[in-house]
């Protein structure tokens, strides 16, 4: 058309006529403005309604088109529809939380075996994250060697770790390892 394209015939548009919460407003607005002032690509998660009662989470992917009936930057974006994994992540987080207060309150740890590269890692709540100190390749001969399992207990500790890797669904024995907090050995129930 000599007007250009279809789409640019709506455009542009303001922000708050296509409904995006007023508290997004000006993030979404900077961002815009950024990514035209930079000629970059511009990701940014906001809400929009299409009522203005209730709100879906979006993400936008922006970029700056020519726009021959406009002497300012105009900006058109893939908007999609997050709100499942805004809420999938909010459940996560809520979860998160109350196993960190439980775990918190008990003196247990969160320990995980990676089958695949055989890496055992100690969960850190706080973190949220692995301790690099906590993370051991090659289980179960990297914590037999490094001392982290007693004289006693070498041979059922890693007999333990060969039925996990071999594919045993579940187990739970005890064996004197050293605490982590302390250097000191004593005795300890692993579960799986």
């Amino acid at each position: 058309s000599a007007r250009g394209p279809r789409y640019a015939r709506s455009l542009p548009r303001p922000l708050a006529e296509v409904m995006v919460h007023p508290d997004d407003i000006t993030g979404y607005e900077a961002a815009l403005r950024e990514g035209a002032a930079r000629g970059t690509v511009v990701d940014h998660v906001f809400r929009q309604s299409p009522d203005g009662k209730v709100w879906y989470w979006r993400h936008a992917r922006a970029v700056q088109i020519p726009h021959a009936e406009s002497r300012y930057p105009v900006m058109i974006a893939l908007v999609t529809d997050i709100s499942a994994l805004k809420h999938s992540e909010t459940l996560l987080r809520e979860s998160y939380e109350r196993m960190r207060i439980a775990f918190g309150r008990t003196s247990q740890l969160l320990w995980e075996v990676d089958v695949a590269s055989r890496t055992f890692g100690i969960w850190d709540l706080e973190k949220q994250r692995y301790d690099e100190d906590k993370v051991f390749r090659g289980v179960p001969a990297a914590l037999l060697e490094r001392g982290w399992v007693h004289q006693e207990s070498r041979e059922a500790f890693a007999a333990f770790f060969r039925s996990m890797l071999a594919g045993k669904a579940e187990d739970r024995a005890a064996f004197i390892i050293r605490y982590f907090a302390t250097g000191q050995y004593g005795w300890a129930t692993l579960s799986y």
